[in-house]
């Protein structure tokens, strides 16, 4: 949301490249679990399914020997601690002009844009942007309490999420959720885009939340891999999945398929290719149909998160796009109750390829196309 509020509409399809960042994310997650549970793990040099586990009896681990988990752990901790104090020490972002023109602080508005300007060798004057051509624009007559230079405070990291924490409990409003159903049209694309995002966020960790499973499977009379292997395929599986956002960023600009029909796309492939997933007999057939499936998601996911903010208004943009993402999260909570009590391994495959294939029709019924078009 704020990447796509602070970059022009040209360049509105370099939101659907930032999901490259999570593809590249999951790569090295793959690669740090392939490093540390390929090797200190219990039965590393094994099959993971010993053939007294097989037989019904039991194995012993001793916890000295199985640190590789709790090392990637150790390493997954520090680097997100890295981007915390990144995000909030070395990269400080100014607050999004669209926001603070929703608020009614044009001059704090004026003041951001300048900033960025000046960051990229360029000075706005007067005659180019300012609070008396923004009243202009909106019909408005200018205060002279408009003019005064708005001072935009840092008031420190800690003290800023506490105060916005204890403005927001408690407090229901539903200002920002009406205007996202103003109209049928605008009110069946924001229904449509919560539904999609509830149906992905089920079927989307069906398949991957559980996928090192699927691969320590034994598949055909072939003897089942050992965690070395596994490992290694999720890392292969795992970079197979930048090119797609790469991908993606390329169709969602053409004429033909713009952002509902390569996100469409992307989605019903990603169905496809889970249901030839489950038809495979030979471990190079596994890996094949996950890699091809990795690089569909990625691109049904990079124009699903392009999509959602650019057709929502920016006063409601933040609102809209939590929605989406908290009822994506509530229906993830029936991931793991689902691949549990299932008859079958690959039960949790079928129900998620099926949800991918609906969800990518339900798609094409979208009324908003956004291609062409500078987010409001």
């Amino acid at each position: 949301m704020l990447f796509l509020e602070f970059i022009p509409g040209a360049n509105q399809y370099l939101l659907t490249l930032l999901s490259v960042f999570w593809s590249i994310g999951q790569l090295i997650a793959s690669l740090i679990a392939w490093a540390f549970i390929a090797n200190y793990s219990c039965g590393a040099t094994e099959t993971n399914v010993p053939s007294s586990l097989a037989a019904g009896g039991f194995t012993t681990c001793d916890p000295a020997n199985n640190k590789g988990w709790r090392y990637s752990f150790y390493t997954f901790g520090a680097l997100t601690l890295a981007s915390f104090f990144l995000r909030f020490v070395v990269f400080r972002l100014p607050e999004s002009p669209k926001y603070l023109l929703a608020k009614g602080r044009d001059a704090a508005a004026v003041k951001v844009l300048r900033e960025v300007a000046a960051r990229n060798g360029i000075t706005l004057g007067e005659d180019v942007i300012s609070v008396q051509i923004l009243k202009s624009a909106a019909g408005e007559k200018l205060d002279p309490a408009d003019l005064e230079e708005e001072e935009v405070k840092d008031e420190g990291m800690l003290k800023t999420m506490f105060r916005g924490v204890s403005l927001s409990m408690f407090k229901p409003d539903l200002s920002h959720v009406r205007p996202l159903f103003a109209g049928k049209k605008l009110a069946y694309n924001t229904t449509v885009i919560f539904i999609l995002w509830g149906m992905i966020g089920l079927a989307y960790p069906l398949y991957n939340a559980f996928l090192p499973l699927y691969l320590t499977a034994a598949v055909g009379d072939g003897p089942a891999p050992t965690v070395d292997t596994t490992y290694r395929n999720y890392a292969i599986i795992s970079s197979c999945g930048v090119p797609g956002s790469i991908i993606a960023a390329w169709l969602v600009e053409l004429p033909r398929t713009g952002r509902r029909g390569a996100m469409s796309i992307g989605t019903l492939l990603t169905g496809v290719f889970l249901f030839a997933f489950t038809a495979a007999r030979t471990s190079a057939q596994n890996l094949a149909f996950n890699c091809v499936t990795a690089l569909t998601q990625n691109i049904m996911y990079g124009c699903l998160y392009c999509l959602t903010p650019e057709v929502f208004p920016a006063p409601h943009r933040g609102t809209g796009d939590g929605i989406a993402a908290a009822f994506n999260r509530i229906c993830g909570l029936m991931a793991p109750i689902i691949a549990v009590y299932s008859a079958s391994a690959t039960a949790p495959v079928y129900a998620a390829a099926s949800l991918f294939l609906a969800a990518g029709l339900l798609m094409l019924t979208l009324p908003i196309e956004s291609r062409g078009k500078t987010a409001l």
